[in-house]
């Protein structure tokens, strides 16, 4: 996942991730109703920004 990033001035900046060999798995974290963060696993065809 790529956070977004900024800084005192000028445009917002942007970071990149790349990854050799192509990851063969990806998870995603979320907050519950509770605050609870939790890891599900993530799909290859799953939009992450």
């Amino acid at each position: 996942m790529a956070p977004a990033r900024g800084h005192a001035a000028g445009d917002p900046a942007a970071s990149l991730h790349a990854y050799s060999p192509p990851l063969g798995e990806m998870g995603f974290y979320e907050l519950d109703d509770g605050g609870t963060l939790t890891r599900r696993p993530g799909d290859s065809d799953e939009e992450f920004c």
